[in-house]
């Protein structure tokens, strides 16, 4: 197995940015099938694999779900979406994780509380894909997500957790954005 050297994968972290102007190029079904294979092989808890994942090329629904929220105008340029989809819609009280502290029978709350967590190792899976791919995507999650849940015809547990704009990158990018000093953010415990 050949791996990738540390210093080049920092530098693909450190280099990957939320892209929201994309050319229309369209995107090869090879291209589709490696981003979504990087978002499968994500970890998750006890390996549940708590997600699903929609390609959306339609462009009647990608103008339809763009109208809902702040996030529409960067669905609306790229030329396909994916959607990260898992079966328990957040709320407060799942998000505690002290309420079943000790309680073994609760278990299956703990594990559906990680959902979340697992879909957002699977999202970054994909982004981090797409650029080392040469393309570039954006996270979107400012849009009605009832109203596009119906439009995707997702079931009624399901929740649409983020739609991801991919596409090949239309202008320059950025350079990096300033981050905290590491010094700043780190604290060991001895």
């Amino acid at each position: 197995m050949k791996f990738l050297q540390a210093d080049k994968l920092l530098s693909l972290i450190k280099n990957r940015r939320s892209i929201r102007g994309f050319l229309k190029t369209p995107i090869s079904e090879e291209i589709i099938n490696m981003i979504l294979e990087a978002g499968r092989w994500a970890p998750s808890a006890e390996n549940s694999q708590p997600w699903k994942f929609l390609v959306i090329k339609n462009r009647d629904i990608i103008k339809e779900i763009a109208k809902t929220g702040l996030g529409g105008f960067v669905l609306k340029r790229a030329p396909i979406l994916i959607g990260v989809v898992s079966n328990i819609k957040p709320s407060a009280k799942e998000n505690d994780i002290s309420t079943y502290a000790g309680d073994p029978e609760k278990h299956d709350s703990i594990r559906l509380m990680t959902t979340h967590l697992c879909c957002g190792l699977a999202i970054m899976n994909m982004l981090l894909m797409i650029h080392s791919l040469g393309m570039g995507a954006c996270c979107v999650g400012a849009i009605d997500r009832d109203f596009a849940k119906q439009v995707l015809g997702l079931k009624e547990k399901e929740f649409l957790e983020i739609l991801i704009s991919v596409g090949y990158i239309k202008k320059n990018v950025s350079r990096p954005t300033l981050r905290k000093k590491l010094k700043d953010i780190t604290c060991y415990i001895n």
